[in-house]
């Protein structure tokens, strides 16, 4: 015979179904929450991831770039080239990017833009600004006479969680940059 009567262990039982429910009740309201920061955690991690590429490729270009002698017309598509192949599997030189190959050179009144270009969409412009007055990253100054190799990268982005217009565009545009200055020559031309 049981040392508890028949009534109280119904209760026991009742009592323990009525926790499981309240169990339940709190697991179905934590779980939504948990998987969206989860899904922001991976969406934070991919944007972090894309502009890490950017700023290498930039940064490698840039460096790849400052070791030329001279720089021609017909060696651009290879250096745009070289930048889409390191910032894979982001695309730079087509509708969802742009790559920026910028001189700029030291005078007397400041710095100025000796040449430009780029390949990618055309709604990506150019941090720098318009020719000839560049605007120069804080701190950098280029004296008179010097020369020094800027290349901008820019991709669209889309995330997962935050790409649901939480944060108002489907797309984000991120970029990166490097500037060297170049080692051989002054690379202010860019010959035919």
């Amino acid at each position: 015979m049981s040392r508890f009567p028949r009534s109280s262990r119904r209760r026991d039982r009742r009592g323990g179904r009525g926790r499981r429910g309240v169990a339940a009740v709190e697991f179905a309201l934590v779980v939504p929450a948990v998987l969206i920061i989860l899904l922001g955690v991976a969406d934070l991690s991919v944007l972090i991831r894309a502009t890490w590429h950017l700023e290498r490729s930039a940064g490698e270009l840039a460096n790849v770039i400052a070791q030329f002698d001279s720089l021609r017309e017909a060696d651009f598509p290879a250096l745009f080239d070289v930048a889409d192949r390191i910032a894979m599997p982001y695309e730079l030189t087509g509708q969802r990017g742009a790559v920026i190959i910028t001189s700029l050179s030291g005078t007397a009144n400041g710095a100025v833009v000796s040449w430009r270009r780029r390949a990618g969409a055309a709604d990506m412009l150019t941090r720098f600004g318009a020719q000839p007055a560049p605007v120069l990253p804080v701190g950098f100054t280029l004296p008179a006479g010097q020369t020094a190799i800027a290349v901008e990268t820019y991709a669209r982005i889309a995330p997962w969680v935050l790409s649901a217009n939480l944060l108002g565009e489907r797309t984000q545009v991120l970029a990166g940059f490097g500037l060297f200055r170049p080692r051989l020559s002054s690379l202010s031309v860019v010959a035919p």
